[in-house]
């Protein structure tokens, strides 16, 4: 995931990726949400994909798009939380 991406998802659904993280875990992120999440995550991975096929994915496994999102989401906010814990772990 990169900064690219990140910055676009936030473009295009005119929210911060926190507000993303709020919006899932409340239940209240879209079909149309998660296809913006996921069609720049996946086309990042070399998929060709477009967003119509994303959204078929979307609608027949809900559970599996939401789960999928919400690791997105957890890698981007806690991408940096191990730094500096390399010199604590070398001195223990």
């Amino acid at each position: 995931m990169t900064v690219d991406n990140i910055s676009r998802i936030e473009a295009q659904l005119d929210t911060t990726i926190m507000q993303l993280a709020q919006r899932l875990s409340d239940g209240s992120l879209k079909i149309t949400d998660q296809v913006a999440v996921l069609t720049p995550v996946i086309r990042a991975g070399g998929n060709n994909v477009n967003e119509k096929e994303i959204s078929e994915l979307v609608f027949g496994s809900m559970v599996d798009s939401l789960k999928a999102i919400g690791e997105i989401v957890s890698n981007v906010l806690s991408v940096g939380e191990d730094e500096g814990n390399v010199e604590k772990v070398e001195s223990q």
